[in-house]
């Protein structure tokens, strides 16, 4: 059909042009921007997802500069901790050389007081962007809340299942590393922190570096003995004895704590005769002429169950008297600790000062009563001592978290022996027979007489092998050494200067580590970013080849619809000429 006012060619014709170019402008866009989806009306689940790629890309971006910024921060520090590590280790062999007294101290001081300075000074300056990790004014440092102690660099961003966005951090203890702090606790600085006697539980010591022994107190058992003075020499004739009892073992019936019944003791029936004597000094001529000689008589006269021993007093005017001391070696079978001397008889002219006795108990170690005094255990401190009652030993430690759940508290305060009481009760409950009481302002260990009789060697309570994990503690820093003005601390600075130097060296290990760390972190966030901005470009971005091929395309086309168009205009206009003939 031909119609003269309506050309189907035409608009045929044109309709396809008009696609042709709507998908050319779109091609070109497409080209211009980069992007197949560039947004939600291209493809709206695609356009969702890399949005929220892009989000976090950007995040990681902003975590990267702060991360930087904290690699500046531990580069610094790190530099700095090693240079002082180096001076350290300087200082310690400075005083080294000081322990030999024909040096010149004066000189070896004056190296030390530079070193001392160059210590100060690169503590000061290892500041970045007004923050040193070294030099820190942090009141109470190891004690602090974790929001002014513990310093936090961002590591990373982390989008949950549920879409929420966490950031992950790296920290790091400033109490760790800091080597001078405002109101003390700096590695290079004097300690604050000790335990001191740790409640009672060791000895206090000058004479030693830390101020303190790992010996703690203790209740030693002695056993029962007899002393009598020699007042010889003692001749034996052919016919002569001497003889005695020995009851030994014993039991104490005036100790309130042990109830009866009681063991009356163990006889031993001794007999001295001139055999006997000539046997022990064969060349005497049964003549005990002096104490050792009469020592070694008993001796042999006595047998194992008993030791024989020579001891001396000195009186204040110097006069020196000579003893003879039987000792209970305890052998006896009994649980009692006692001597006594009786029925004794001799037919000598001189006794060599044995005769009857009353009877001697052993000092028996139930019961230990310690001076208490306050103490605190800061965090990471550990404090070990071992424990031994009746012969029995076992060990223990206590923690900050021992004494907080002892006693309710969050601060690692023992303030009064009724504290001492509830914490040793936690970790030493489980000895047998073994009470922990206050005694007024102290405590006591107590061991159940009734459940144990043991007496003497058998029994005895001793705290020993105390060692606290932050020691040793002392009350001077690194710019208090002086070894001219005082020589007779040239141990103790040895002792301390060394223990500084291992501390800054682990402190220089932990911030190397942190730097590696957040070197590797850095390193992932790249590789992390790089598969994000891959994974966008999967879904968003446009494949520059196809598009171009897609342009050209289009172009012939659009030049094809033009030409197609001007041919059905040609038409049109041959026939409305045809009708106007």
């Amino acid at each position: 059909m031909i119609s003269l006012h309506t050309n189907i060619s035409t608009m045929t014709g044109l309709a396809a042009l008009r696609a042709t170019q709507d998908s050319l402008v779109a091609t070109q866009e497409t080209m211009s921007s980069g992007y197949r989806v560039s947004g939600a009306r291209d493809d709206a689940t695609y356009w969702s997802v890399a949005t929220t790629m892009r989000v976090d890309l950007d995040s990681i971006g902003a975590v990267q500069d702060a991360l930087g910024l904290g690699a500046s921060m531990v580069d610094t520090a790190y530099d700095g901790m090693s240079a002082v590590e180096g001076v350290v280790s300087r200082v310690k062999s400075l005083i080294v050389s000081a322990q030999d007294s024909s040096v010149d101290r004066e000189a070896l001081q004056k190296e030390i007081a530079e070193a001392q300075s160059a210590i100060a000074s690169i503590a000061e300056a290892a500041s970045f962007a007004g923050v040193n990790w070294l030099d820190t004014n942090i009141d109470d440092l190891h004690e602090a809340d974790a929001s002014k102690r513990i310093s936090l660099v961002p590591a990373s961003i982390v989008r949950g299942s549920d879409g929420r966005i966490d950031l992950s951090t790296i920290g790091l203890d400033i109490s760790e590393v800091s080597l001078f702090n405002g109101d003390g606790g700096g590695i290079l600085q004097a300690e604050e922190r000790s335990p001191k006697t740790i409640g009672g539980l060791r000895f206090v010591s000058a004479s030693t570096e830390t101020g303190y022994t790992t010996d703690g107190p203790f209740r030693a058992a002695v056993g029962a003995h007899q002393d009598f003075a020699f007042d010889g020499p003692v001749t034996f004739g052919t016919g002569d004895t001497m003889s005695f009892t020995l009851t030994l073992g014993a039991e104490d019936s005036g100790d309130p704590a042990l109830p009866p019944p009681y063991e009356p003791g163990v006889p031993l029936h001794v007999v001295i005769d001139r055999a006997l004597v000539d046997s022990v000094l064969p060349s005497a001529g049964g003549v005990i002429d002096t104490r050792d000689d009469f020592v070694d008589v008993l001796r042999v006269a006595v047998g194992a169950p008993v030791w024989v021993m020579p001891r001396e007093e000195t009186d204040s005017d110097g006069e020196v008297t000579e003893f003879i001391r039987l000792v209970d070696r305890e052998l006896s079978g009994t649980d009692g600790a006692s001597m006594r001397v009786s029925n004794f008889t001799t037919t000598t002219a001189t006794s060599g000062g044995l005769g009857n006795t009353g009877i001697h108990y052993g000092q028996t170690g139930s019961s230990l009563t310690v001076d208490f005094e306050p103490f605190r255990v800061y965090r990471g401190m550990v404090i070990s001592f071992d424990f031994t009652s009746y012969t029995n030993l076992r060990s223990f430690v206590i923690d900050r978290a021992t004494v907080n759940e002892a006693l309710g508290k969050d601060d690692g305060m023992v303030q009064t022996s009724e504290d001492m009481v509830m914490v040793l009760d936690s970790i030493m409950g489980a000895i047998p027979n073994l009470s922990i009481e206050t005694e007024g302002d102290d405590f006591k260990f107590v061991m159940d007489r009734a459940a144990n009789r043991d007496a003497a060697s058998g029994s005895g309570i001793f705290v020993s092998a105390v060692e606290v994990s932050s020691g040793p503690l002392y009350d001077f820093g690194i710019l208090d050494i002086d070894v001219a003005a005082k020589p007779e601390m040239i141990e103790s600075y040895l002792t301390v200067v060394d223990k500084m130097h291992r501390d800054v060296s682990t402190a220089a290990a932990r911030l190397g580590a942190l730097k590696e760390r957040i070197a590797m972190q850095d390193s992932f966030l790249d590789g992390l970013s790089n598969t994000l901005r891959g994974g966008i470009a999967q879904l968003v971005d446009a494949d520059m080849e196809e598009e171009s091929a897609r342009l050209r395309a289009l172009q012939a086309r659009e030049e094809l619809g033009l030409q197609a168009l001007s041919l059905t205009n040609t038409s049109d206009r041959a026939i409305r000429q045809l009708f106007a003939a």
